[in-house]
């Protein structure tokens, strides 16, 4: 979808959050609103090739789990995409997570 001042692009994907040393399946939905900083049709297009990578390798049927080795070392086996947070991962922790990577 395009709107005046960029593109608005939906996308989701799905994942496992350890928390409470219980596993939970996690849906997520995300929109961005992408405001492009260049007028380089090129370096638009790669940005937002990265953008779509990060979903779609990164995030899909990634493990979330709180930063701890004993976690890390035990689930590795299971999973090549653990995503380790500082807090628990819960939604506000992810998204204030992605907004500052994806800036």
């Amino acid at each position: 979808m395009i709107y005046e001042d960029g593109i608005v692009w939906k996308t989701n994907y799905t994942n496992t959050v350890l928390i409470a040393d219980r596993l939970w399946p996690n849906d997520t939905e995300v929109t961005l609103h992408l405001t492009p900083y260049s007028n380089d049709a090129d370096s638009q297009h790669v940005t937002f090739e990265k953008y779509k990578y990060c979903f779609s390798k990164i995030l899909q049927n990634s493990l979330f789990i709180e930063n701890a080795k004993t976690n890390y070392k035990h689930f590795e086996k299971y999973c090549p995409n653990i995503i380790d947070f500082a807090h628990r991962p819960v939604d506000q922790i992810v998204g204030v997570t992605m907004f500052c990577k994806l800036s």
